[in-house]
């Protein structure tokens, strides 16, 4: 084994036995699931196993004298832990879940890290500083009042949803820088999808870098009419495709959200923390000599 396979087998035996023996383990064994957001989460998943799964949506008569459930907030998470819970409790069907989600999420920056042709060794030195990141003080997040993706967030404010949406968006930035190449939409349609069902702040960023991938190609190939005409035929289809796999539930939250206004108040202070920490990765990706994608 040559040295630099040896530095990213080491890399990662490090990451994973942190998320091992510091995570997951202690998630298992001394989380109840009581604190904070973390109990509604709970009741969300049992609901759905209980009264509408299949469905997502419904009505769930239990507080506030009846309400919508399922339309204004995501449900991925909840619907997976409710598939789970089929099988095992809902508490260790959430458990599991959650411990599935920290353990992709380390790849998922590879993963897109090396979807920028960044050569192996500094992808796996790059995920190791995000996944340091993951663990900052969370005096630092106070200041946004927990906005999630901080182990923080997600385990004491339980913020479960948003590290759901934290390895989806990098699988989907990944997914459309690569698959750009070939033309293929399926994938990173399906990780948009699946994005736009989990949390809506993590949308709003991963539309923006969407945008922005989009505006690039487009200066690049301003002056190549055939190769603009394929870009903007590629986006279009993309597009349509994420609209028509989400509407079931998109169209449904567009038209009662303006009766929610915290909804708008969560999203500036959320979208914030997501700009530094896109914005630290790429001051990264520049220092380590971004070559041409």
């Amino acid at each position: 084994m040559d040295k630099a396979k040896l530095i990213i087998t080491a890399i990662f035996s490090f990451i994973y036995s942190i998320i091992l023996f510091k995570i997951i383990i202690p998630l298992f064994i001394s989380n109840h699931l009581l604190q904070w957001d973390m109990a509604g989460h709970y009741f969300n998943s049992w609901f759905i196993k209980s009264y509408i799964f299949p469905s997502i949506t419904g009505w769930n008569p239990s507080f506030f004298g009846g309400q919508p459930f399922g339309l204004l907030y995501p449900g991925l998470f909840h619907y997976i832990v409710a598939i789970f819970s089929f099988v095992f409790s809902i508490e260790f069907s959430l458990k599991l879940v959650l411990s599935l989600v920290m353990l992709i999420t380390p790849f998922s920056f590879y993963y897109f890290l090396r979807s920028i042709n960044i050569n192996k060794l500094n992808s796996s030195i790059i995920t190791l500083w995000m996944f340091f990141f993951l663990f900052l003080p969370s005096k630092i997040f106070e200041m946004f009042n927990y906005p999630g993706n901080d182990l923080t967030s997600t385990f004491y404010v339980g913020l479960v949803t948003n590290a759901l949406a934290l390895p989806l968006l990098f699988f989907y930035m990944g997914s459309l820088v690569k698959n750009y190449k070939t033309k293929n939409i399926i994938y990173p349609s399906i990780f948009m999808f699946l994005i736009v069902l989990s949390h809506l702040v993590v949308t709003l960023v991963a539309a923006i870098f969407s945008f922005s991938f989009f505006l690039s190609k487009f200066i690049l190939y301003f002056k190549e009419r055939n190769l603009l005409k394929k870009l903007i035929r590629y986006f279009i289809k993309h597009i349509l495709l994420v609209f028509t796999l989400s509407s079931f539930w998109i169209i449904p939250f567009l038209f009662y959200s303006r009766f929610i206004e915290s909804i708008y108040l969560g999203a500036v202070l959320q979208f914030k923390v997501y700009i530094f920490f896109v914005g630290v990765l790429l001051s990264f990706v520049i220092l380590f000599n971004l070559k041409k994608i």
